[in-house]
């Protein structure tokens, strides 16, 4: 059989195997696979600009990024119709203060214009529903209001929401529909302004919410004054506002002051967890006699296990089939408490485990992962030298000349990831060729 009498669906499956470049380069040989190419090519589009940097190979991913820009701008084979989700990076952000002392900012008329033609490309995207910008390029208010679809999906800086920092968020029909959001370089003791205004709709439908707060600033690394996204979730209690989230990272620069913000964040609706806590100089937080964090594992871990049947009335029994209870499917934190391991032990069917704190160098405290061997896809354990096992159970901490990987990957069936800092590269990837390392 000829390739033009397979079924599209089959050239569909072709291509998702294909490069950008190369699928660009296949829609140039013929029309059938033009058309079958393109609308791939354009559903998520990647604009890359370097403003104000003067080195060649910047200068190239400027020249590539105007034209795709421009050729959105004008439209001339319908191609912004394609267009499902928008990616938006302009690195004259990340490093302001080195291209200053270099004298390599962009001028306020490039950025200016640039940024008129992304709006005018927005206009004519009208199935966009996914946006990520990570750019200062326009502002908040006109990327809204130039999107034409509902907006499902928003990955954006706490600066670039700060641009227009007086918008009414409640008014903008685009954010109705938003299920995921994520908010990244928040300072310390703020908070965007788009999240209140988000949370407390009536007709919420955010499943998604991601928080990184950039590093503190100072020394202290204890307990600090009541942060803005505590007082959030202080107020959602108080107006009795239940925030179903399915998926929830926190990246916070300390350790919450209090616990009431479980309740308003954390709901039997919860599969997927991370929560990291800044550490001074990049380096690992081990907060292992932390009450807080051992507070917070432990409310997850009661609202994932129902109360045992012998100490309930029928009613309540009743009651606890009709409730729906938290099962996590992905968990990752950089944080150390009983109540951890207790959860982890205590936990069934987690597919993503990441643990990236330092373990204490005995055994008594290890954690048994041998309930997970058999939906386990990925496993990180960035101090990994530290697991030890037996015939009975798969434990965390201890060693044994790396004979625990043969474990994993033996009992792991499901496992596509493992990640562990090992120095014994090659006899890690010779266990087993289908992992990912």
């Amino acid at each position: 059989m000829s390739l033009d009498g397979l079924p599209y669906e089959i050239h569909g499956i072709i291509l998702t195997h294909l490069t950008n470049n190369d699928l660009v380069s296949l829609s140039r040989t013929a029309r059938t696979l033009n058309l079958l190419v393109v609308p791939i090519v354009y559903q998520h589009t990647f604009l890359d600009f370097a403003l104000g940097d003067e080195d060649a190979s910047a200068a190239d991913d400027n020249d590539i990024a105007l034209s795709a820009l421009l050729g959105l701008v004008t439209d001339t084979q319908g191609q912004s119709r394609y267009v499902k989700r928008i990616t938006v990076r302009s690195r004259e952000q990340e490093d302001t203060a080195l291209r200053a002392q270099k004298e390599l900012l962009s001028d306020d008329e490039t950025v200016s214009a640039v940024s008129c033609l992304l709006e005018s490309g927005l206009r004519n995207m009208s199935q966009v529903s996914h946006v990520d910008w990570l750019s200062t390029l326009s502002t908040p208010e006109s990327v809204f209001t130039a999107l034409q679809a509902p907006l499902e999906s928003l990955h954006c800086s706490a600066a670039w929401l700060d641009k227009s920092h007086e918008l009414d968020f409640n008014n903008i029909v685009t954010l109705k529909s938003l299920t995921s959001l994520s908010i990244t370089e928040i300072p310390e003791g703020t908070l965007p302004p788009l999240l209140p205004a988000l949370l407390s709709q009536h007709d919420m439908h955010l499943k998604s919410l991601r928080l990184q707060y950039v590093s503190p600033v100072c020394d202290n690394h204890g307990p600090a004054s009541e942060c803005p996204f505590e007082t959030l979730a202080n107020d959602l209690n108080l107006a009795g506002k239940d925030v179903n989230l399915s998926s929830l990272s926190l990246s916070l620069p300390r350790q919450p002051t209090s616990t009431t913000w479980f309740e308003s964040f954390i709901s039997p609706s919860l599969t997927d967890f991370t929560y990291h806590i800044h550490a001074r100089d990049d380096q690992r937080v081990d907060i292992v006699e932390d009450g807080m964090h051992n507070e917070l594992f432990a409310y997850i871990h009661a609202e994932a296990k129902p109360q045992s049947q012998s100490q309930t009335t029928q009613s309540q029994q009743q009651q606890q089939q009709q409730q729906q209870h938290l099962k996590l499917k992905s968990l990752q934190t950089n944080t150390s408490s009983p109540a951890l391991a207790f959860l982890i032990e205590s936990s069934t069917n987690l597919e993503h485990l990441i643990l990236a704190y330092q373990p204490p160098s005995h055994c008594g405290d290890a954690i048994n992962l041998s309930g997970h061997f058999v939906s386990l896809r990925s496993l990180c354990l960035p101090h990994a030298d530290r697991i030890w096992y037996d015939d009975e159970a798969f434990r965390l901490y201890g060693r044994d000349d790396f004979g625990y990987l043969k474990v994993i990957v033996d009992n792991c069936l499901l496992l596509e990831e493992l990640a562990m800092n090992l120095c014994a590269g090659q006899e890690v990837c010779s266990l087993s060729s289908r992992l990912s390392f």
